[in-house]
């Protein structure tokens, strides 16, 4: 079976291979020509995909583990009743009796969610506009000069549009998707912003 990583590549790179034949489609439109597909901008574009979903993949499994959604519940250890029943037990001796499910999965930690997307919308959204512009100018042939360049001058416009849409995708991923879907979860979401990045990249 594909590793989780492997499958999360092929999963971004598929939607974001949808996004640039969408932006492809919608320039010729605009233009009032026949669509003549670009392959080569296609195989950039979804080249810089394979190379900078890896990276997003580590980066939530790092919030995740530097942040947990829910806080751990103590050890069950520590809650032996005087019955000599265990906290576990317990709850399942109330379920069968009809008492209702017991959570103990921890609390919610409104806290390190909060800190997880501070995080993504900040040093995330930096680093994957500082990665997505370094290597479609490189795959474009540029030098180091004109990519550092290309950085300052793409690095607003582009998070400044990313502002009308991300803030709310991080707030439902963080809150209701797991760690190992997040990824995936956001490439389908963005596949609109994927067009939007296409287009960007058409003009580097």
């Amino acid at each position: 079976m594909p590793s989780s990583m492997l499958q999360q590549i092929v999963a971004a790179s598929a939607l974001s291979a949808t996004s640039n034949v969408l932006a492809q489609f919608m320039t010729a439109q605009k233009q009032g020509q026949p669509l003549v597909f670009d392959l080569a901008a296609f195989v950039k574009f979804v080249l810089c995909t394979v190379i900078s979903t890896p990276p997003n993949v580590l980066w939530q499994e790092y919030l995740e583990e530097a942040y947990p959604g829910n806080t751990p519940p103590p050890s069950q250890n520590k809650d032996k009743e005087k019955s000599g029943k265990t906290k576990d037990e317990k709850s399942k001796q109330k379920r069968s009796n009809g008492a209702g499910p017991v959570v103990d999965e921890g609390e919610r930690n409104y806290w390190n969610m909060f800190m997880k997307f501070f995080l993504d919308q900040t040093v995330g959204a930096f680093v994957n506009i500082v990665l997505f512009v370094a290597t479609i100018r490189a795959l474009n042939g540029s030098g180091s000069d004109e990519i550092i360049a290309a950085i300052k001058e793409g690095m607003w416009p582009i998070y400044s549009a990313g502002l009308k849409l991300w803030p709310l995708v991080s707030l439902i991923s963080f809150s209701v998707v797991p760690v190992d879907k997040r990824v995936v979860f956001g490439s389908i979401v963005g596949v609109a912003w994927g067009v939007y990045l296409s287009l960007v990249a058409a003009e580097s």
